[in-house]
């Protein structure tokens, strides 16, 4: 029996289709330069930096070919969306925050058959502007597919329609292509000079750019990002119009249309994501009293059964962060998760939380203030100190 392609004809015919009225869309969306268009005249592996929501459809527009995105799992868990989905374009699914050997042999099917793959190497769209940790396995990845590599750039994203906001700003973005990078010109690199070659190819930093946004609201939901005060430490904030406030200490500041920071030592949103981190590199949470509690979130709890559905445990339950756990109290149950017994983390959308734990994936999420990067942030902390991760990986 010959084996099902993963190229359908119709995947040309739907986007020859849609792709009109979608550039069309995102350009009443955003301030979308449409050109120019690349043309594909044969297979590669093309990595972009990713910014917004809707970079697969942005890049998609500007692409004439057979080219296949690396997507999250969690788009495919609605019976419904993961049918309509593989149906009408294929995409290439990935758990994110766990090793997925399958997604090797996924690309390299798309390969055999004509077809180029796309890749957002980050793993996360920035929520500071800048271009976020990529994970070095992408060079095994491009020297396993011995494909030429393409690198695309979007440019505006941040200002467009920024990771922590709930509504896009009508602002410019545009697309820069690289020259083509055959095999036979990275084939005899290190690891370590492959890996600089793409974060260099795609490095962008928007976060001090002086674009104007003119939008009222563009402070709404900084909380996603922004969760430790310079004054007292980890806490809550309140966002409003241009506005957001610690709420233990009542400081206000103001994100300015040109996307600095009044009333702050750190000016923009890099550099205060920057100092979160490096709080928390300093630390040493062996050093915290485990009975402490950190923080605390009203969340919905729910499991994900991957590719078919997600599994509501409780709408309403208390998410707390200890220095070694997290712990979950929902009714009358307490359910405890040891940083040890947790093998990933991962930041979803905006602010869902997901956790790894025994093979199961849990979600918390239905709290749009949600900071779930704390919780993330300080579980890859605790791993650091274990030895568990060698490196200064926070998630993202």
């Amino acid at each position: 029996m010959n084996k099902e392609t993963w190229i359908k004809n119709r995947h040309r015919v739907i986007k020859k289709i849609l792709a009109p009225s979608f550039a069309k869309k995102l350009n009443k969306k955003y301030d979308l330069d449409l050109k120019p268009i690349y043309k594909l005249n044969e297979p590669c592996l093309i990595m972009s930096n990713h910014q917004t929501l809707d970079d697969q459809y942005i890049i998609s527009t500007h692409i004439d070919g057979d080219a296949y995105f690396v997507c999250l799992d969690d788009l495919m868990n609605t019976p419904i969306v993961s049918g309509l989905l593989k149906w009408a374009v294929n995409p290439i699914p990935y758990k994110k925050g766990s090793v997925d050997l399958g997604i090797l042999k996924k690309c390299l099917r798309v390969k055999n058959e004509g077809g180029s793959i796309i890749i957002f190497p980050e793993g996360n769209r920035t929520y500071s502007g800048e271009t976020g940790y990529i994970n070095p396995t992408i060079t095994k990845m491009a020297q396993f597919l011995k494909l030429p590599l393409l690198f695309i750039t979007i440019n505006g994203g941040f200002s467009a329609y920024p990771r922590y906001s709930g509504t896009p700003n009508k602002a410019k973005i545009s697309l820069n292509f690289s020259e083509l990078i055959k095999y036979d010109d990275y084939k005899n690199l290190s690891n370590d000079e492959l890996y600089k070659l793409i974060k260099e190819k795609l490095y962008v930093n928007e976060s001090d750019d002086k674009v104007i946004i003119n939008e009222s609201n563009r402070a709404e939901y900084l909380e996603r990002v922004i969760y430790r005060c310079p004054k007292c430490g980890i806490s809550k904030f309140y966002s409003y119009n241009d506005k957001f406030m610690c709420l233990n200490c009542q400081t206000e500041y103001t994100f300015n249309n040109d996307k600095t920071i009044s009333n702050s030592k750190y000016h923009t949103i890099l550099e205060w994501y920057n100092y979160q981190k490096n709080v928390l590199y300093t630390e040493s949470l062996h050093d915290i009293d485990k009975n402490v509690l950190i923080s605390s979130d009203n969340v919905g709890f729910y499991e994900i059964i991957p590719y078919k559905f997600k599994h509501c445990i409780s709408k309403k339950c208390t998410l707390e962060l200890y220095s070694n756990r997290l712990v979950v109290r929902y009714k009358d149950k307490e359910i405890i998760y040891l940083f040890d017994n947790i093998t990933s983390s991962a930041v979803m959308l905006q602010n869902y939380l997901n956790i790894f734990v025994d093979g199961h994936t849990y979600q918390f999420k239905d709290n749009k203030r949600l900071n779930a990067l704390k919780y993330m942030q300080h579980i890859y902390k605790y791993k650091i100190e274990e030895g568990v991760i060698t490196d200064d990986f926070l998630g993202m």
